[in-house]
């Protein structure tokens, strides 16, 4: 699933500085994170990462200064840990609930129809 860091901001109430449009498709630890994850910097001794990451958007507080440039996308909040926690319900309410319709190909008879809200596809480990 993907969403923008403007959609994820959205969702934590937080503000965008950089990007909004950026693509995010997966969650990363900052210190392993590559371009298209958002990782969240809450404690002070993972810092140094801030400057190096290849995340595309970090979550961190709105008090984090700034020791030199970030190439990533930020998104403030007042509670960063918190804001993470967040948004991994919000992930999981979305699976459950965010696939609808008949995924292709599909094998159904010429005369099935499907329920509003169902979705029939591939059982995927």
């Amino acid at each position: 699933m993907e969403f923008t860091v403007g959609q994820i901001a959205e969702v934590l109430s937080g503000t965008v500085e950089g990007d909004a449009s950026m693509r995010i498709d997966r969650l990363a630890k900052i210190e392993e994170a590559q371009a298209g994850s958002l990782a969240f910097l809450a404690n002070a001794k993972y810092e140094p990462h801030l400057y190096t990451t290849s995340a595309s958007a970090i979550i961190i507080s709105k008090k984090q200064a700034l020791r030199q440039p970030v190439a990533a996308a930020l998104i403030r909040v007042d509670d960063p840990y918190l804001c993470f926690s967040r948004l991994l319900e919000f992930y999981q309410q979305t699976t459950r609930t965010g696939r609808r319709g008949v995924e292709e190909p599909a094998f159904l008879g010429a005369n099935s129809t499907i329920g509003e809200g169902h979705f029939r596809g591939l059982f995927r480990i």
